[in-house]
């Protein structure tokens, strides 16, 4: 049966707020998809209301064959809440909870909790837990937050920031916040915003890691290192809060093994591959944690089973080469090189490891061409050209001796 949000109201007491800003009304729509997110999250199949009253007319119903879910907002000195039930043949069910003032949260949770168990679902253990995350001695800082997420919003980060003035300890907001400075690469401030929370939100804190962790590719040290020590707490954080989360033992296992810990890698990216079978990060992870023991066969086995999953993933087909190379399989790392280059065909690290496998098929020529496009490709990667411009003086000496990138 479809289930449908039929309304989402807030209101609030403008002696208790301090104005009559339309703060509420806008919140009401970032409430109603922050709510949609969390239903789906405990099992229940939400869909928009004109689907699901064409899909129960579709299948004989007169369009009203649908679980309809009504929540109100009433926001004072105290915070009220109702949800109200529609289902057919049964007749309208209201359930109410108030709280104090600054436990939203919680409120929030009690909503979605009757919502879930009105559609037959529960939320799961790992959701009610990230519901810590929204706590906030500011019922208007909440709002502020969850009105980040309307969907018109053309500035969301103006409410997440928003939030943080009025109470810079919810820790929803402030992960929200860092995660948008990461994604527009300004990581000034990022640590210092990030000091001191626990996110409980897994899925938060999974992809707070790993922006963590792509963002550190681009920073020199000693930032470089903050930022991956920062990166494999979240991710722990993220495990712990689910054990069950597949992406975030892969990313876990990944970054470890780029660090050089494989043997700490290797479970936690065979136990990935358990929980997400199906999401090539999983096998990518086995990929890297192999390739740091060097086993680098087994590392191409795995590499190749997470390129049937996803054929085009650029990191995936790099990694892949370059550990055939390690192999001593350069005839077989062609072809990978070719379709990661043009898939990034301005990564000097590409072009790097087409300069190895050259020059190990004998082409000098051709792999010292290939040396100094990676080498002029880096030049803006304090990173990575000091080993390139060391690779191209080597092979300009003597080009047999240059070894896998």
């Amino acid at each position: 049966m479809p289930v449908i949000l039929r309304s989402t109201t807030i209101t609030a007491d403008p002696a208790v707020f301090g104005t009559a800003l339309p703060l509420p009304e806008i919140a009401a729509t970032g409430l109603e998809a922050l709510l949609r997110r969390w239903l789906e999250r405990c099992g229940v199949s939400m869909v928009p209301t004109p689907a699901a009253e064409a899909s129960a007319a579709a299948e004989g119903g007169d369009g009203k064959d649908i679980t309809e879910l009504e929540i109100t907002i009433r926001a004072g000195a105290e915070i009220t809440g109702s949800l109200t039930v529609r289902q057919p043949g049964h007749r309208a069910r209201t359930f109410k909870r108030e709280v104090p003032g600054g436990e939203g949260h919680h409120l929030l949770y009690l909503l979605l909790e009757a919502a879930a168990k009105a559609c037959g679902r529960e939320a799961p253990a790992p959701l009610t837990r990230s519901f810590e995350d929204l706590r906030s001695r500011s019922f208007a800082a909440l709002l502020w937050y969850i009105a980040s997420f309307t969907p018109d919003n053309s500035d969301p980060q103006r409410a997440q920031v928003r939030a943080l003035e009025l109470d810079f300890f919810l820790a929803a907001a402030r992960a929200a916040v860092a995660l948008e400075l990461l994604s527009g690469h300004r990581p000034a401030t990022v640590l210092k915003l990030l000091e001191g929370i626990p996110l409980l939100d897994n899925e938060a804190a999974r992809e707070l890691g790993l922006a963590l962790w792509t963002e550190a590719g681009r920073l020199g040290e000693p930032e470089q290192d903050a930022f991956i020590r920062r990166a494999v707490e979240l991710l722990g954080s993220a495990i712990h809060a689910d054990e069950d989360d597949g992406l975030a033992h892969a990313a876990l296992a990944a970054i470890l093994a780029r660090q050089g810990a494989g043997a700490e890698a290797l479970p936690l990216a065979a136990r990935a591959t358990n929980l997400a079978p199906n999401d090539y990060r999983s096998w990518a992870a086995l990929g890297d944690a192999h390739r740091a023991q060097g086993e680098h066969d087994q590392a191409v086995f795995y590499y190749q089973m997470a390129l049937r999953l996803q054929p085009t993933a650029a990191t995936v087909l790099k990694d892949a080469a370059a550990s055939l190379l390690l192999a001593n399989h350069p005839d077989r790392a062609i072809p990978l090189i070719e379709q990661a280059i043009a898939a990034h065909p301005d990564d000097p690290e590409n072009h790097a490891n087409l300069a190895l496998a050259r020059r190990a098929l004998g082409e000098a020529q051709a792999a010292l061409a290939a040396a100094q496009h990676a080498a002029a490709l880096g030049q803006a990667d304090p990173r990575l050209r000091p080993r390139l411009k060391a690779m191209l003086a080597e092979m300009e000496r003597q080009p047999g001796l240059a070894g896998p990138s």
